[in-house]
């Protein structure tokens, strides 16, 4: 999934996690982990995401765990601290109660600066 984002405005994307079978995954005490990269192989993140329970601080949080449903949102801050670019690439990994690690999401984010608040 790809997305934009604007710098120096809070970004949110709603994510619902399915099994594969197209269901809805109770991600009941899962944990998810993030990283915003300037290219898929670059060594250093940008921005790292985990858990969260703010409704405004970077990280992933659970809205609807019994129906999978996560929100992967990044503050002002961070959103400013990210260059101007046309692609941006991220992962998003959630971690079952097990341990067991699974792939969730991965793509392109554009970042763009807005007009107005520069």
């Amino acid at each position: 999934m790809d997305y934009t984002l604007y710098r120096k405005t809070f970004f949110y994307a709603d994510i619902i996690v399915l099994k594969d079978d197209g269901t809805p995954q109770d991600v009941t005490g899962w944990t998810f982990d993030s990283l915003i990269k300037a290219t898929p192989t670059a060594s250093a993140a940008l921005t790292t995401l985990t858990n969260t329970a703010s409704l405004s601080a970077t990280g992933i949080r659970l809205v609807d765990a019994a129906n999978g449903a996560i929100r992967y949102q990044v503050s002002m801050a961070d959103t400013d601290a990210l260059p101007t670019a046309d692609a941006l690439a991220y992962d998003l990994i959630g971690t079952d109660g097990s341990g067991a690690k699974s792939w969730e999401q991965a793509g392109s984010i554009e970042s763009k600066t807005t007009v107005t608040l520069g």
